[in-house]
């Protein structure tokens, strides 16, 4: 790029920029954004399906946060919420979540889902409020109902699962990011659920944006 000044630019100085912005990930926080653009790069090319960016989603999280279970669904067509991404599931678990399907009513019953806030758009959803549903029950891999109040506070119960919700432009529920079983089966960092709810975030840009782009190639 042309510069302005006939002063010449000292190769100390050039070093030095090129050390401090060096393009190699100095830290875990750097390999995580590193990822996550590659992530938008690949929801970019229009090769890959909606399902495919959502999975490669889901791989994401596996990958560099404490949960070894993932699910993402989707608003779909016929208006249902629907699962269609998965990591960490084995397959009697996967099929059984792939049969359920929910209306935006049972996206947002507090009294059916039991729910506690824990950031803008997460919801911890305690097993203590899990509905007695057989093929939900086995979509979560509980055996049973717990029958005490849990002791150590700091667990991540079996059937406890944290939700993300995405929401398009006009605020319209269109997705969310479901987050179940820690490696080390306690609660899962502060760090952790900030930086998934910036995934999900972006998530629900990429949805949204494809969703439109799908709707004008119809047309």
């Amino acid at each position: 790029m042309p510069m302005a000044g006939s002063s010449p630019i000292g190769l100390d100085f050039v070093a030095k920029l090129k050390n401090v912005y060096s393009v190699l990930n100095r830290d875990e926080d750097e390999r995580l954004m590193a990822e996550i653009l590659s992530l938008i790069e690949f929801s970019m090319d229009r090769r890959n399906p909606t399902h495919k960016v959502l999975e490669r989603v889901s791989r994401l999280i596996v990958k560099n946060f404490e949960f070894k279970s993932i699910s993402i669904g989707l608003r779909t067509e016929d208006g249902m919420y629907r699962y269609v991404a998965f990591a960490g599931h084995p397959k009697e678990s996967e099929d059984a979540l792939r049969l359920q399907r929910y209306d935006l009513s049972d996206m947002i019953d507090y009294d059916k889902y039991p729910n506690i806030r824990i950031g803008s758009i997460a919801q911890y959803n305690p097993v203590e409020g899990f509905p007695d549903k057989k093929d939900e029950l086995v979509g979560h891999r509980i055996p049973e109902l717990p029958k005490s109040p849990r002791k150590n506070l700091n667990e991540f119960l079996l059937g406890d699962y944290i939700d993300f919700f995405m929401h398009g432009f006009e605020g319209k529920l269109i997705a969310w990011i479901e987050l179940s079983e820690t490696k080390d089966g306690r609660l899962p960092s502060r760090e952790s659920i900030r930086w998934i709810e910036l995934i999900s975030e972006i998530s629900a840009t990429i949805i949204q944006a494809r969703t439109r782009t799908e709707k004008d190639d119809v047309r």
